[in-house]
């Protein structure tokens, strides 16, 4: 296989130019491209650095000249976070956001009351990037939701967790909402393996509807705040949310961490994350429609010649029908040295032959016009879209 090649590198915002950076919260997926009439566009996070370190989301464009700016902020005295979006039936942008409890009441956030904590808001943006609508959807606790998808009903579920009174407990929850976020029906997860105990900290962060349209959700469990109590583990639950599988995966002395997930259009399920060790390594994982273990290898890059000291997989997007994946890693090669990002293009045939990118922190994956364009941080943190071909 061709060895694929850089086309195209745009640089889409300079830091240097704005008075703050773009930001991550958590693991989530915050970079969420499109094109509307030739203009990409861009989401994600930024912190205002002066007068204070405030977080607000913003959405992004790249005009057919190249030039770049904002098209919307949305933001308050206090944190909002971007952290997913999806469209609805009508072209609309469903941003799915996490605001403090601090930011509700002003700013964006004006009349809007906080259940009593971090709560998640749902912004609808129509077609210009105007915002129709704002909602909020929580508990009294910290709420946290890692990802919104549309489902083949045109209805919304999201994945997250719910941060208990004391701090440090949590509970994991998948909630189906209607067309206007109105919850319509909630499943909680306490971590349970074990019928005698819940867990202490228990997170969903990933869902995906197959093929049969049941739901399967990543998450993990820690019991006891010892991380060598950790199980990753994947649910299946039917359209109503009854729980029809359940399965952690592990190793011998090793915890598997799996972050993302696609389904294999002759069934099955290609898994990425990373595994714990003497060394930390990124994990690929083939199951069966089952859920069961079919293959799997770990992987370290090398770059340079040099192979990377630790390394791991959160995210995975099919390509070319499903003959390739494209993956985006985080590794560290050198010791006292910050993480590296990187993407891979890895083709379906024993994972031979693939290339690696250093330097690019892929977020998402689109196609535009046939080619795959990967969009993410370069090292000097600035937002890039790189378009590959073979």
């Amino acid at each position: 296989m061709k060895k694929l090649l850089f086309i195209l590198v745009i640089i889409f915002l300079s830091l240097s130019s704005f008075a703050g950076r773009l930001i991550e919260a958590d693991d989530s997926n915050l970079l969420f491209i499109d094109t509307i009439d030739g203009t990409k566009i861009g989401m994600g996070s930024f912190i205002n650095i002066s007068p204070k370190g405030v977080c607000f989301g913003v959405i992004q464009k790249m005009s057919k000249d190249k030039s770049m700016s904002f098209l919307a902020t949305f933001g308050s005295v206090d944190e909002v976070h971007f952290i997913d979006v999806v469209k609805d039936e009508n072209g609309d942008f469903i941003v799915l956001g996490v605001a403090s409890e601090g930011s509700f009441g002003e700013g964006d956030l004006k009349g809007i009351k906080s259940y009593g904590d971090d709560d998640i808001i749902f912004i609808r943006y129509d077609k210009s990037l105007k915002v129709k609508d704002v909602q909020k959807f929580g508990s009294d606790a910290k709420d946290y939701a890692s990802q919104i998808i549309r489902t083949s009903s045109g209805k919304f579920v999201i994945v997250g967790r719910t941060t208990l009174k004391d701090g440090i407990k949590s509970n994991a929850f998948i909630a189906s909402l209607d067309k206007n976020f109105k919850l319509e029906n909630i499943f909680e997860f306490k971590g349970s393996f074990d019928k005698n105990k819940d867990a202490d900290r228990t997170d969903f962060y990933k869902v995906i509807e197959n093929k049969e349209h049941d739901f399967l959700v990543l998450g993990n469990t820690i019991d006891g705040g010892n991380s060598t109590e950790e199980k990753t583990f994947i649910i299946k639950l039917s359209k109503n949310f009854n729980v029809k599988d359940k399965r952690a995966y592990g190793l011998k002395n090793n915890i598997i961490r799996l972050t993302d997930i696609v389904e294999f259009p002759q069934g099955g399920y290609l898994t990425v994350g990373w595994t714990t060790g003497d060394k930390q390594k990124g994990y690929v994982m083939e199951l069966t429609p089952g859920l069961n273990k079919l293959s799997s290898f770990d992987f370290m890059p090398t770059y340079d010649r040099v192979q990377a000291l630790h390394n791991s997989l959160y995210a995975i997007e099919p390509y070319n029908n499903y003959r390739a994946y494209i993956i985006s890693g985080v590794a560290v090669w050198s010791k006292g040295e910050s993480s590296d990002y990187y993407t891979l293009y890895l083709p379906y045939d024993g994972f031979k032959d693939l290339a690696l990118y250093p330097k690019l922190k892929g977020k998402s994956h689109f196609l535009d016009n046939n080619i795959l364009y990967v969009a993410g941080y370069d090292e000097e943190d600035r937002l890039v879209f790189v378009s590959l071909g073979e």
